[in-house]
């Protein structure tokens, strides 16, 4: 096609105005018990469930320009985005930097170098041992993820006959 971008060009853009992060420089911060960002993976649940890095929050690729000002309000903050191999992070981070969220980066070579390195992983949810944000806010950001669910599924048609969809009330 004439004038379509390719996939190694959107990368090679992207890159072009994301920070990188080094694994090692993340994980000696993390050794050190503050990894100065908000580590944000970005792979589907699957892959994050199966083992992510200690601390990080979920927001599928999929998903982040819809829930990131609910999950993530303050565009000031320090993101690292994560994914497996380096590459969607950076589409990511680029797109995070395009809706003001100015400091966002990427980790270089992702969770696969993270693995190939043998640094821990942990699986399922965030480890409670240094929760980088507190146990009010994780129950707000949930409450939030599910209010808007909920919300999105009641204006979907038919929801009115599901009977978990009608006892949830939904802010206009």
């Amino acid at each position: 096609l004439s004038g379509a971008k390719t996939v190694a060009g959107l990368l090679a853009e992207a890159a072009a105005r994301v920070p990188f992060v080094a694994m090692d420089d993340l994980a000696a911060a993390l050794a050190a018990g503050n990894a100065g960002y908000v580590l944000l993976d970005v792979r589907e649940k699957d892959a994050f469930d199966a083992g992510h890095i200690i601390g990080a929050l979920h927001l599928p690729r999929g998903q982040l320009e819809l829930r990131v000002n609910d999950m993530l309000p303050d565009p000031t903050a320090r993101i690292l985005t994560i994914c497996e191999f380096g590459r969607i992070s950076t589409l990511a981070a680029a797109t995070l930097r395009d809706l003001g969220f100015t400091r966002a980066a990427a980790l270089d070579g992702g969770v696969k170098a993270w693995r190939a390195a043998r640094t821990p992983l942990v699986g399922g949810q965030p480890s409670p041992a240094k929760p980088l944000v507190s146990a009010a806010q994780n129950a707000h950001l949930k409450a939030n993820a599910r209010h808007e669910h909920f919300r999105h599924c009641r204006s979907a048609p038919g929801a009115e006959r599901h009977p978990a969809l009608s006892a949830v009330p939904v802010a206009a």
